[in-house]
């Protein structure tokens, strides 16, 4: 694949003790694209739009300005097919399903030090598992002829993070950064 991604995430964290519990809700911009070929169907680019994921976290608070945290979360994005080459093949899909949304469930994890007590530098790693879609559909059932291509798709993003804290201390920890 290429391209790029970036986006924004907007949560609320909750600490107790060194534990930290919090939810957020992400959305993506994407313009990451990939070509696919497919014996007797020809290539065609695959691209990525847009993702949304609702999630929590918990993490632990392991040195005075430094969390460790896991999170869990449930993402949706949709595909688009464009440009296949099939010179025989290419009409039937002016008029059927190309392209399709897939959701799945993100699991994760990620580290923050707090820089100040409202700016956190970050690393995190994500790994997407979306449910199986059918993303080009010319199938006719009645004269069994056509074609149907389904795929299940799995991504895995690491990230530089860069959050700023918009609100006042949480849980009694002042001077943490959490």
């Amino acid at each position: 694949s290429r391209g790029f991604i970036g986006g924004g995430r907007l949560g609320f964290d909750y600490a107790r003790g060194r534990l930290l519990f919090g939810a957020f809700a992400d959305y993506n911009f994407s313009g990451m694209e990939t070509n696919a070929s497919v014996a007797g169907i020809g290539s065609f680019d695959l691209q990525k739009e847009d993702e949304w994921t609702i999630g929590g976290r918990i993490g632990y608070i392991v040195a005075p300005r430094t969390l460790a945290y896991v999170l869990a979360g449930y993402t949706q994005t949709e595909y688009s097919v464009n440009g296949l080459d099939n010179a025989l093949i290419a009409p039937l899909f002016t008029s059927v399903k190309s392209g399709a949304t897939f959701s799945g469930i993100t699991v994760g994890g990620g580290v923050e030090f707090a820089l100040t007590s409202n700016v956190f530098l970050g690393m995190e790693y994500q790994h997407t598992f979306y449910g199986e879609e059918t993303l080009l559909d010319a199938y006719d059932p009645k004269s069994n002829t056509g074609i149907r291509l389904n795929d299940e798709i799995g991504e895995t993003k690491v990230m530089g993070t860069l959050k700023i804290k918009l609100n006042g201390d949480i849980g009694g920890y002042t001077g943490l950064g959490f």
